[in-house]
């Protein structure tokens, strides 16, 4: 067996199921960061389709108006400074996400993107 050169016979089937047994959860384990990384790219690609929406539907809702009537208009300049600071704030957030994923593969050993 594989541990009866250094160990008793009884000591060494203790650890042969051990050492089975640790590779059946070892591919459990491999099988998460796969799926975590898979997971941060679907979040990032989700935060950029929000951006493009928020963006998108400005656009849409200024076709209709005269654009000089909605410089001095209190409400809607409210409206796009907040979701102007929504963009910011998921902008922020994909640059930390990207950040974090370099500094993990730096200490993975992989090339960084």
């Amino acid at each position: 067996m594989l541990f009866e050169t250094k160990f008793s016979t009884n000591v060494s089937i203790k650890l042969f199921w051990l050492y089975y047994f640790s590779m059946s959860l070892m591919c459990l384990t491999m099988e998460g960061v796969p799926i975590a990384v898979m997971y941060v790219a679907m979040y990032e690609k989700f935060q950029i389709y929000m951006i493009n929406d928020i963006l998108k539907s400005m656009v849409v809702d200024n076709r209709n108006t005269e654009n000089w009537k909605l410089i001095r208009d209190e409400p809607y300049q409210q409206h796009i400074y907040q979701l102007l600071t929504v963009c910011i704030k998921r902008h922020h957030l994909i640059k930390h996400l990207k950040k974090c994923y370099k500094t993990s593969q730096i200490v993975l050993g992989q090339d960084g993107i």
